[in-house]
Formats: structure tokens, C-alpha cells, sequence
């Protein structure tokens, strides 16, 4: 059991969220759970450490704000899809009863005194902690990037606000290049996906000034093809999606520096390229918060890959703050689909290392995501990124019973039925599943096999991008895609 500690009333800057009334000199009857951060993993964690834990136990969530929104949202507010007034949420009591939410700025993790710092709105112990933070932008890392976004000639879409800003900007471009810049090389950013779906919808919001050659868009990454960790079968496989709709890849493209009044970017071979408007992945950087804690060198957190158990005590971290790798020693891509099933899993072993008769839960390392391609369509890709094992058999999907392997996956409506062949073009209603590399953590996209562990799938946009929605939000599956409110 912790000892009382000093909290201030927090809550009162965050609507719906109840004041701590915990003081110096009262008793704390049970044990005290603290999760640091209202993303995906904070919510998810939070919410079922209150299913786990006894009735005297308390569960606290500590977030500076309470109000956030799923990543995904942002490309449909880059898109014109969304506002960010239809996307933003801000979870309130009624959606995590039994949990006590106080909102502050996290000053200080301190694991050997086994409490956390609010600064001048106090401190709180814990018995077990689990840390949410998630990942911030740092673009201050790369030499002209922030002068090019203050002077307008660069946006982000990593913030609904920024994403917004960025629409608007697009769709002032009259003729010129936009160059989607990934400008993340060692350090891994949040969804993989996203510069490239960035550039299919960019493309797609350009329309005609696109594919009439007014506008050109094209897209650099430091690595040698789209998505890495997924394997060169869909990193291929995106490219040539990209070649289809006119959309330029350059691959190992580190760019070293950005001149916002010549409007050029300067890269490590030596190369320059001129813009008219750039889109832009920052570099990523872990929250101070979460670095304060000194779980890792770089302020990424390690941990036990099964049960996302730190190196301290009774401390375990979830979501985009960790540093996870995987068995082929790439890290485990930055998404909410993983912190979500971390935060279930780290609920269950934090209430096991209180004593608890919880779960035995493992991490597993599957997880789904759904790549925009613009023009109403998308394409799903799932995973077991932490699988190791053998080639098995592969067979060709005209002889694969599909429902094995794509349980439940909606396409247009109907469940998906197989394919003698496949490939993405002319694709409307039907499902199209598609093979999978077999190096681990691969899948891959217009392929002909199909093997068990992975899959992708490419369907109409119809709004089946959730299958349960994070504890907290709420979807709305009404065509022409999900919408998040």
C-alpha cells in the first residue's frame, strides 16, 4: 500500500472529471493504480484495471487535458472528410465509471520513490503505474523545418488542427510539387502508413490539377520503400499503387535540411529538390514526461514484449511511448490498434504484480490497420508481428477457404468469398485478399497467396473501420467511412 500523499484538485480544469480528495493526512484503504495519459492506451488501460481490481482499489488517470482523437482522423481532416470539431473527443467521467481523472502536467516520473510529480498541482504515489504518454512532434530536429512551417510553405497532419491548415493550403496550390517528406529515419513514427496515405489523398483532393499535370506530388522516405517493417512485398506493392495514380516515390531520401525562402530541401546524397508546398512527417521524440522516468536511453521506454513490463518495479508502459522490437529487429510499428491491446495486457499483469487472480495475458503483436488510397477506396492490412515460425504451406487463394483467414472482414456489406487472382485494379465491392510475404512482421498486397498469420485486404470505403471502438469513443459506421465523434 502507498503511503498518503498530497494531491491537489486537479479535476477542476477538466469538465466531467472528479476531484481528488485524497490529502496529506488520510488514510488510503486499498492500493492506488496510476496510468499516466488519455490517448487509446491510457483509456483502454484504465478502464480494465477497474474491472480487475478490488472495490476499495483506486484507479487514477492523470492526462493534462482530457480532449484528444483517434491518428486516423487526422488524414480525413487532411482529406476535407472532417472537421476538427466533428473528430475531437474528450472522454468524461460517464465513460470510465469507477476511475478517478485528474487533469495536470506531469512534471516528474519518479520509479525509485514510486510516485508521480504534477508540480504545483502536487503528487501522487502508486503501488503499480502504467505509462501512456504516447509520442510527440519534435520538429526543431531538423535544421529550417520549423522556419518552413511558420512561414506556411510546410504543414504537418499529425495535429487535427495541423491537418486542417494543410487541406487548406492543398487546395490553394494551382500548379507547382508537393513533396510528402517522411523525415523520420531511426527513430519510428506514429502509423506507417500515413505519408503515403497522405500522398494518395493529397493526390486525390488535387484531382484534376493532379492527373491534368498542373500539380505534381511526390513523395521521399529515408527507407528504401514504403512501410518497412511490413516487408518489401507491400512496400513494392504501394509503389506501384503510387506509379498507377502518378504519385513519385524516392526512396532512401534522408533529408538533412530545409530552406523555406528558396523552397528547396537539401538531402544526404547530396541532392536538392525544389517545392512549392511541402507535407511533411516530423521527427518524432518521446514525451519529457516519459523520459523523466529513465526507462530508456533515448526516452523510449523499453519493455518485456509480452507484457509490457519496464525495468522498474511494478512499472509498466504501453502505446507510443514504448520502444518494443520485433524478431526481424524493427520496432513495432506506432499505432493505436497495438496500444489498445498493450493496455489490456498491461491492465491484467499490473493487477497479477498487485496479487490479483487477473489474466494471464500476453502481448501478441497483432493488430490491423487501414490504408487510404483515395478515390473511396482502402485497403486493410493485418498482422501478427510478433509470429516466428516456419514457410508452411502456401497455396494459391483460388484454393484457400477465405473465411479461415479473413474472419469476419466486411467488404461492401457481404463476407469476403476468395479469388482465383488478384490484384487492386478494378477493384469496387468485392474483397481481394492477398499474400503475404513470409519474412515475419510481413504482409503483402496484390499477391496470390494467402498465409494464415497475416493478410490484406482491399474493399470499398464503407465504414467498416472499427470492429470495437477504444473505451471512451464512440464510432459512428454510416458510409461513406467511419466517422469518429
Amino acid at each position: 500500500m502507498v503511503e498518503p500523499v498530497e494531491c491537489s484538485a486537479w479535476a477542476d480544469q477538466v469538465i466531467n472529471v472528479r476531484p481528488c480528495s485524497i490529502g496529506r493526512n488520510e488514510e488510503i484503504m486499498g492500493k492506488t493504480v496510476v496510468v499516466l495519459g488519455a490517448g487509446v492506451g491510457g483509456l483502454t488501460a484504465a478502464a480494465e484495471l477497474r474491472t480487475v481490481l478490488a472495490g476499495e482499489d483506486r484507479v487514477v488517470l492523470i492526462d493534462r487535458a482530457f480532449t484528444g482523437s483517434l491518428g486516423l482522423s487526422s488524414l480525413w481532416v487532411l482529406r476535407g472528410w472532417r472537421t476538427p470539431e466533428q473528430v475531437r473527443v474528450a472522454p468524461g467521467a460517464a465513460a470510465l465509471p469507477g476511475v478517478q481523472m485528474m487533469s495536470g502536467d506531469i512534471a516528474r516520473i519518479d520509479v525509485g520513490a514510486r510516485r508521480v510529480d504534477c508540480g504545483a498541482a502536487g503528487r501522487i504515489g502508486y503501488d503499480a503505474l502504467v505509462i501512456a504518454l504516447g509520442a510527440g512532434l519534435n520538429p526543431a530536429a531538423l535544421p529550417g523545418l520549423q522556419a518552413a512551417l511558420d512561414a506556411g510553405v510546410a504543414g504537418q497532419f499529425y495535429t487535427l488542427d495541423g491537418a486542417a491548415d494543410l487541406h487548406r493550403r492543398i487546395g490553394e496550390v494551382e500548379s507547382g510539387r508537393v513533396l510528402v517528406l517522411v523525415l523520420v529515419a531511426s527513430a519510428p513514427f506514429k502509423c506507417p502508413a500515413a505519408p503515403f496515405e497522405a500522398a494518395f489523398l493529397i493526390a486525390d483532393q488535387l484531382a484534376g490539377k493532379h492527373t491534368g499535370g498542373a500539380v505534381a506530388v511526390e513523395a521521399f522516405t529515408p527507407d528504401s520503400l514504403p512501410m518497412p517493417v511490413a516487408g518489401p512485398e507491400v512496400g513494392n506493392a504501394l509503389v506501384e499503387l503510387m506509379t498507377a495514380k502518378g504519385i513519385g516515390f524516392h526512396g532512401n531520401k534522408s533529408v538533412i535540411d530545409i530552406d523555406p525562402h528558396a523552397r528547396t530541401v537539401s538531402f544526404a546524397d547530396g541532392s536538392t529538390e525544389v517545392f512549392d508546398l511541402l507535407a511533411v512527417v516530423p521527427p518524432h521524440a518521446p514525451s519529457a514526461a516519459a523520459a523523466s522516468a529513465g526507462l530508456g536511453p533515448a526516452g523510449w521506454i523499453p519493455v518485456d514484449p509480452a507484457t509490457l513490463a519496464t525495468s522498474a518495479d511494478g512499472v509498466f508502459a504501453v502505446g507510443d511511448s514504448t520502444a518494443l522490437l520485433l524478431p526481424n529487429g524493427k520496432p513495432l510499428p506506432k499505432a493505436a490498434v497495438f496500444a489498445e491491446a498493450q493496455a489490456q495486457v498491461a491492465a491484467h499483469q499490473a493487477a497479477r504484480y498487485l496479487g490479483y487472480d487477473a489474466p494471464d495475458t500476453r502481448f501478441t503483436g497483432k493488430g490491423a490497420c487501414y490504408v487510404e488510397l483515395g478515390e473511396g477506396l482502402a485497403a486493410k492490412g493485418e498482422g501478427d508481428f510478433l509470429a516466428v515460425g516456419d514457410v508452411g504451406d502456401h497455396r494459391g487463394v483460388g484454393g484457400v477457404d477465405v473465411g479461415e483467414y479473413v474472419e469476419g472482414c466486411q467488404c461492401g456489406g457481404r463476407l469476403a468469398t476468395g479469388a482465383s487472382h488478384v490484384g487492386l485494379q478494378g477493384v469496387t465491392e468485392s474483397a481481394v485478399i492477398v499474400l503475404i510475404g513470409r519474412e515475419r512482421g510481413q504482409y503483402g498486397l496484390g499477391r496470390s497467396v494467402v498465409e494464415k498469420n497475416r493478410q490484406l485486404v482491399v474493399f470499398q470505403d464503407t465504414g467498416t473501420g472499427f470492429e470495437e471502438p477504444p473505451r471512451g469513443f464512440q464510432v459512428d459506421t454510416h458510409a461513406p467511412e467511419a466517422r469518429q465523434r
